[in-house]
């Protein structure tokens, strides 16, 4: 067999199609002979796995994607994207609009924005993209797997929200499967129209000034009695120690980085630092109440600082 021939099959898990072994230089004769002699095993019309390469399912996602010319997808590519809590197994794709057929091994979704999605080719199997594989995920997993994934990718650098906003808006239509979750879950992590938590900070932070009280600061370290690093707070009055935090992640980070947070928490409790928590939703449905909260926390901790603060 041509190395050529050989190479290809090696990185397509022992699949090839009847397309790919023309171009690399066999012949229709060849083929047929190859699959007469039992060295390479038909899977599909036109689409052949080597006999001594074991059946498997990144085997077969190639050869779902030569049967269709559609890509994997949803938890397929998810797991090929090493995206944490989605294991392999699952053998599914995209496919165009109108590819009707019924291949009994596999999970097929016809989408008419197939065109939208970027090919990637991961360990030899065309995938969509990142950001359309989060986007795909929500349509066939729970709200707290999408979550665990969302944030296991940007805890990892691999993603950030801001491209995820942009995946979202681009794919954005009335029943578009997926769409709607992902949405859920950015308003959770950056506020509704995706702003981000920067720019929440800033919002808030006018939100206080223009009802006169003093203008928090952004981002404050805050260290423990012997100077050691506690955290990072959003907003901060420190010669109150009151602390602000804007909570647009549901599910924080991570579990773990939930309970270092109740930890920081409690330790600058001990310092005689004072939290404040506020949700997305509190800040843009009841900024009167989160304003008054912030006022009152200011009068009881105003003897602390010797700073007046206006009613």
């Amino acid at each position: 067999m041509e190395p050529q021939i050989q190479a290809l099959m090696h990185r397509q898990h022992g699949v090839i199609s009847r397309r790919q072994a023309l171009v690399a230089g066999l012949s229709s004769r060849q083929v047929e002979r190859l699959v007469q002699a039992g060295e390479w095993q038909r899977i599909d019309r036109g689409v052949y796995r080597h006999a001594l390469v074991r059946r498997s399912w990144r085997g077969d996602l190639v050869a779902a994607c030569l049967i269709s010319g559609g890509l994997a997808s949803h938890r397929a590519a998810a797991a090929l994207h090493g995206v944490n809590g989605i294991a392999p197994g699952v053998r599914e794709i995209i496919v165009p609009r109108g590819w009707t057929r019924a291949i009994p091994w596999l999970t097929v979704h016809e989408s008419k924005q197939f065109a939208l999605a970027e090919p990637l080719e991961i360990d030899g199997i065309p995938s969509t993209d990142l950001g359309r594989t989060v986007l795909d995920l929500g349509a066939v997993v729970d709200e707290r797997r999408l979550d665990q994934a969302i944030d296991s990718l940007v805890r990892e650098k691999r993603i950030d929200l801001k491209t995820l906003a942009r995946v979202q808006k681009m794919h954005s239509r009335r029943g578009r499967d997926g769409c709607g979750k992902l949405r859920e879950a950015l308003e959770r992590r950056m506020g509704e129209g995706g702003t981000p938590r920067s720019q929440w900070s800033r919002d808030a932070a006018d939100l206080l000034v223009m009802h006169q009280l003093p203008k928090p600061e952004f981002e404050y370290p805050v260290l423990s009695a012997s100077g050691g690093f506690l955290g990072e707070v959003d907003l901060a009055y420190p010669e109150f120690k009151l602390a602000i935090e804007l909570d647009s992640v549901r599910w924080h980070l991570s579990r773990i980085d939930f309970e270092e947070d109740a930890v920081r928490r409690n330790r600058m409790t001990v310092i005689g630092w004072q939290v404040l928590n506020f949700t997305y939703s509190e800040f843009r449905d009841r900024p009167s109440r989160m304003v008054q909260t912030v006022r009152d926390a200011l009068r009881l901790r105003y003897p602390r600082s010797g700073r007046g603060v206006s009613t």
